[in-house]
């Protein structure tokens, strides 16, 4: 019996120690949380939307150094009226711009075959490596990740 209840312990002190959190949110919410969202395009392969404040702008655009991203503004009522939004598709991107994409995360594999999700966590990372806050809407799981800056 002794050995159960500590186990459940750890158990618990395990689950309590994770970092992942589980809450309802608005889009307009992870806009206050965040810095860049990024959703995967399930109508057109290789797309993803993507809305950034300045500083999520200046992280993907840091991903990028010698293009330039063609920003718009965005007047989606969800996201705050600052932000500016883009699409990008990333496999054609990743093999004609020089970038700072973090690759090495795909292990070799081809972006061309990737899923829309997997894709707009590609980018998320690139932005958390630069510095900033980002969001992937998991469009299939109706789930928001949130990825925050690195410390190094």
């Amino acid at each position: 019996m002794l050995k159960q209840a500590k186990e459940a312990g750890e158990a618990q002190e395990r689950l309590m120690s994770k970092e992942t959190r589980t809450c309802r949110v608005t889009l307009s919410e992870v806009a206050d949380m965040v810095d860049a969202i990024f959703i995967g395009n399930r109508d057109e392969h290789g797309w993803v939307t993507m809305w950034a404040n300045a500083k999520g702008c200046g992280c993907i655009n840091a991903l990028f150094p010698q293009d330039e991203i063609e920003w718009y503004d965005d007047r989606t009522p969800q996201v705050p009226c600052d932000w500016h939004n883009c699409e990008l598709n990333v496999p054609e991107a990743a093999l004609t711009m020089e970038n700072k994409l973090p690759l090495e995360i795909t292990m070799g594999a081809d972006l061309d075959a990737a899923t829309p999700d997997a894709l707009a966590f590609l980018l998320a990372c690139g932005v958390k490596r630069q510095g900033g806050r980002s969001a992937v809407y998991f469009d299939r799981a109706a789930r928001v990740e949130i990825y925050g800056a690195s410390t190094n």
